[in-house]
């Protein structure tokens, strides 16, 4: 547990709402058995970096490219904590 809480250290507090919203498109993705589960982990990517510059654009006043950057940085965080948060909860439920 402690890389995730190195990578929680890193996001910004105000955008940690959106690891629910990806680990909920991620469930629904998978539900639908029209896209592989390999490829599950890259959509939540993208889409997660797409909503960090959106936010940042809309609740911070920064200059377009540090915004940009920022909200890279943050959705590539908030994707990895949103994977690493539902694969250690598929295995704490293993029985090993």
């Amino acid at each position: 547990m402690e890389l995730t809480n190195d990578i929680l250290s890193h996001i910004r507090a105000e955008m940690l709402v959106i690891v629910p919203v990806l680990i909920i498109i991620g469930k629904i993705i998978k539900s639908t058995h029209l896209i592989k589960d390999k490829y599950i982990p890259l959509i939540l990517s993208a889409l997660s970096i797409i909503m960090s510059i959106a936010w940042i654009f809309i609740y911070t006043p920064e200059s377009p490219p540090r915004a940009i950057l920022d909200g890279v940085i943050q959705g590539v965080l908030l994707a990895g904590a949103a994977v690493l948060g539902n694969e250690c909860a598929k295995q704490a439920k293993k029985d090993e």
